[in-house]
């Protein structure tokens, strides 16, 4: 686990000549890496065939050259094992491949799929046609997790990317392993997003929401660090309640506050003062840095201090986000007239008590606006 800089550093390969030539060493650090979630290469290849711009097949995550070839180890892959009995050595039966063709073969071979692919594609012809022509306009969204609070290999929890102009990224939620996400669907270009990413709304403080925060904050410090560009801390517009999470994060596992410019969600709220003259200023650099007319949040109807929130960008359209709420009058009013409304809906009747009872949102809510 040791970083590339120090292991190649004279001293540091000194001592580790010191375990003799029968020592195994496994590379473990920031210039290998592998597949490890088979499911989503599965499922986006054969989404690919429905509609190869909406989902574009994920980068191959290939592993850069180290300079090891003085050092009797491996490169750590996703499940490679060492077997200490009876002989000792490396076993890859394990390790994960992607095979493309095996997918989509797999794909072919399900009942009715072929001819209903060809009926898709043909419904869809005349809009792959109109995105082409639409490819350069913004704003674009990447919705990195949707599984709510059930992350599963498929789909991570709560995490959407804005891509509010060629150079700006907005951030909606942040869930454990977003960062994950973000490479995997990026891959090398993952640098340039975080360099772009400069604002993240939390809704509310469930773990699911804002736990991934830490982790693309600190690659966002390192991806800029990396790329040459000044660091500026992001504009964190977040319920005040997250803070005691984010306190105890720097003061007792690493050092972090550096990182954000808080601006509470209360302020945001229509007819709010704005807050101190520091929160009026960073309200201020928000909207002009993103071109945003207008950012305003309300209250919603799941934990203490959940927040929904909407956009109006310069160029006339609206976002909307609710994040987790039941049907809820503020929202409803906040998001007239939206371009886009994301939320998170669930559609099963036997799902109605169990949102009830989390409150969470139901269909009802659609049909509002």
């Amino acid at each position: 686990m040791t970083p590339e800089h120090i292991l190649n550093h004279s001293a540091y390969r000194q001592w580790m000549d010191r375990f003799g030539p029968q020592t195994e060493h496994m590379i473990l650090n920031e210039s290998v890496s592998s597949v490890h979630n088979q499911t989503a290469h599965k499922v986006r290849t054969q989404l690919n065939l429905i509609h190869p711009r909406i989902f574009p097949q994920l980068p191959e995550l290939s592993r850069k050259e180290v300079a090891v070839s003085d050092i009797r180890g491996v490169k750590a892959e996703c499940l490679l094992k060492y077997q200490l009995r009876p002989t000792l050595e490396w076993q890859r039966d394990m390790v994960t491949n992607i095979s493309t063709l095996e997918f989509v073969k797999q794909a072919m071979e399900l009942p009715d799929f072929p001819d209903a692919l060809r009926e898709c594609k043909m419904l869809l012809g005349s809009d792959l046609l109109q995105t082409e022509e639409l490819n350069s306009q913004y704003p674009v969204f990447v919705f990195l997790g949707t599984g709510s609070a059930v992350p599963m290999k498929s789909r991570n929890v709560s995490c959407t990317l804005v891509h509010v102009s060629p150079s700006k990224v907005l951030m909606l939620d942040c869930g454990e392993g977003s960062f994950t996400q973000l490479y995997q669907h990026y891959g090398k270009e993952t640098d340039n997003i975080l360099c772009q990413l400069s604002a993240v709304f939390v809704s509310h403080i469930h773990a699911d929401h804002h736990s991934g925060l830490p982790h693309v904050l600190y690659e966002r410090e390192r991806a800029l660090r990396s790329c040459g560009k000044p660091f500026s801390p992001v504009f964190l517009v977040a319920p005040t309640l997250v803070m005691t999470w984010l306190n105890l994060f720097h003061d007792h596992c690493q050092a972090f506050l550096h990182n954000i410019s808080v601006i509470p969600a209360h302020n945001l709220i229509e007819g709010a003062k704005g807050g101190c003259p520091k929160i009026r200023s960073l309200i201020s650099s928000l909207l002009e840095m993103y071109q945003f007319e207008k950012f305003q949040t309300c209250f919603v109807r799941h934990c203490k201090m959940a927040f929904g929130c909407a956009v109006i960008h310069q160029s006339g359209w609206k976002l909307v986000f609710s994040g987790d709420t039941m049907p809820c009058e503020a929202l409803i009013k906040m998001g007239k007239n939206a371009t886009l409304l994301i939320h998170e809906a669930h559609t099963r009747r036997w799902f109605r008590e169990r949102c009830n009872r989390k409150s969470t949102q139901v269909p009802g809510l659609l049909y509002a606006f």
